[in-house]
């Protein structure tokens, strides 16, 4: 049996960029992907889609963006940028993922990679055309996305410019609202109000799991949002011979 330093399950994105870098610092590492070519979730940028002609059936991704850019008035595409970060990996592979993408229905995209903290003072104010955004955590409350679509001051979450009296309306009421059933179905009419409206594009997500050996002891899985940190208990893991 061949071993390996680190093993990462999932070639997309995450994946790719967490092997990268664990190679970049000297690990034997091998991946491990459900499918024969890597890229995850971004292969429905390239792959025909399936369901009823409404949706798209057979038609490959692309080709559908270029249909979308024509219709919009950009039948020859255009120009932007799109802000990143080259702090982390992860952000950076993305940007890249899509420049790549969106080269393929004739947007060219120039990438802007500054460090963390300029990237943060930027998307704080909206000093950007587009950006590769992003959280972590396990918040499984609806009202969590008031950060992301209610309208106000530009903040670090938002889009920049976007606001809806409708997705307002809905967020509130969810908020105040305390019977489960009822919440439910204004969350779901946000849902689709905020899929139409899309000042958001969601391209790809992560799952975050830990495994250990029966004799590892002191490491531990934090609650909720803190789990991204549990690494920080390595401190106190120890093997038991």
């Amino acid at each position: 049996m061949k071993r390996h330093e680190l093993i990462v399950i999932g070639a997309g994105p995450a994946g790719l960029s967490a092997a990268i870098e664990a190679k970049k610092n000297g690990m034997d590492v091998i991946v491990f992907d459900e499918n024969q070519r890597p890229g995850g979730q971004l292969f429905k940028q390239i792959h025909k889609f399936f369901g009823s002609k409404e949706h798209k059936a057979k038609i490959r991704g692309f080709h559908i963006g270029e249909e979308l850019l024509a219709e919009a008035g950009y039948p020859d595409g255009f120009s932007c940028k799109l802000l990143s970060s080259s702090t982390y990996a992860m952000h950076e592979q993305t940007a890249v993922c899509v420049q790549s993408s969106l080269a393929e229905i004739g947007i060219k995209v120039e990438l802007e990679l500054p460090d963390w903290a300029t990237r943060i003072e930027r998307s704080n104010v909206g000093d950007y055309d587009m950006m590769v955004s992003g959280t972590t955590g396990n918040i499984v409350d609806m009202d969590w996305a008031t950060n992301y679509y209610e309208s106000g001051d530009v903040r670090m979450n938002s889009c920049p410019g976007f606001a809806d009296d409708k997705i307002d309306e809905l967020l509130q009421k969810g908020r105040t609202t305390l019977d489960e059933k009822e919440r439910e179905e204004i969350y779901d009419q946000f849902r689709e109000r905020a899929l139409e409206l899309s000042p958001f594009v969601f391209i790809n997500f992560r799952e975050q799991v830990f495994a250990t050996a029966k004799n590892v002891h002191g490491f531990q899985n934090l609650d909720g949002i803190l789990t991204y940190l549990s690494g920080l208990t390595l401190q106190d893991t120890y093997v038991e011979e």
